[in-house]
């Protein structure tokens, strides 16, 4: 039984073929989004998607979430104490 309320694709090709014509039909009506295929970890068939794979890992993976934000924070370190030092 499928659990997911997503359309069911069966490949990714099959996925990313739709995605493709749907991001066709958008760029026609200036609509900027683009769709792309992710493999689904409830059902285990592929949906199309918005978000980007870095905002899908944000949401996702809390490991991901917790390495970007060690990035962020040692980023502003730097940016603090190169500007102590100038």
């Amino acid at each position: 039984m499928n659990e997911c309320t997503k359309k069911v694709f069966s490949n990714i090709e099959e996925a990313q073929k739709r995605g493709n014509e749907i991001n066709k039909a958008n760029k026609k009506n200036e609509d900027n989004t683009k769709l792309r295929p992710y493999k689904c970890e409830k059902c285990k068939n592929f949906h199309l998607s918005s978000m980007s794979k870095h905002q899908y890992k944000m949401s996702s993976n809390r490991q991901y979430r917790q390495k970007i934000k060690r990035y962020m924070l040692l980023d502003r370190e730097v940016e603090y104490w190169e500007s102590k030092l100038r």
